[in-house]
């Protein structure tokens, strides 16, 4: 802007060009983009990647989590890395085979199992079985394992059961009598998840065989 006095003493305002305050409007312009781009879209992405945190993810504890009784710092940072990593889903192994065909129960595997829960509130704990094709066809070890499921479910608070099949004989109805028990015993609300060995002896003949094939798993 130029000022020029007039012979009355009055101040007269001469506005500039008209592209001078087009440009002015253009530049507020570009500097409104430049702050939503630099503020509110990161902000945006920042919230889409909070909800992909929880993505489904599982691992899996083994017994020496529920021999000893657990440390609340300890259980705190386990629900942080787990919450971290987007797993909701652990599979706990609460109690181990003996030699002698007999299954030892954790004895601070309920008391684990809450104080996760309480770090961690949206973590679901479930029963880890592993059995192989023997025990799984000992019925007296299925009678064993449904008890223990029982348990877990109803005393302990775990939301259900993962059965690890380490190995799966065909034609053997024991398996599926296993999961049908397990079912029945748990209840419909409760979480039964299966674990079984891929088919070692592949019908398609591009898919090589291996060393470890074994025609009656």
């Amino acid at each position: 802007r130029s000022r020029m006095r007039s012979s009355r003493g009055h101040v007269r305002i001469e506005r500039g060009p008209q592209w001078v305050q087009w440009a002015a409007w253009a530049g507020a312009g570009v500097l409104g983009l430049i702050v939503l781009v630099i503020w509110i879209i990161p902000a945006l992405f920042s919230s889409e990647d909070d909800d992909k945190k929880l993505s489904g993810n599982r691992t899996w504890l083994e017994f020496a989590w529920t021999t000893t009784p657990a440390s609340p710092d300890a259980v705190r940072q386990l629900g942080e890395r787990l919450e971290e990593n987007g797993i909701d889903w652990i599979y706990l192994e609460a109690a181990a085979w003996r030699s002698d065909g007999s299954l030892v129960e954790g004895e601070f595997a309920a008391d684990f199992g809450r104080a996760l829960k309480d770090a961690y509130p949206r973590i679901k704990v479930l029963l880890w079985i592993r059995m192989s094709g023997d025990e799984i066809a000992d019925e007296n070890r299925q009678a064993t394992v449904t008890a223990l499921a029982r348990k877990a479910v109803q005393e302990w608070d775990f939301d259900g059961v993962q059965l690890n099949g380490r190995t799966v004989v065909n034609g053997n109805e024991a398996f599926i009598d296993l999961v049908r028990a397990l079912r029945e015993t748990i209840g419909d609300d409760a979480l039964l998840s299966v674990t079984v060995p891929p088919d070692r002896v592949p019908s398609d003949p591009d898919v090589p065989i291996g060393s470890a094939a074994e025609p009656g798993l």
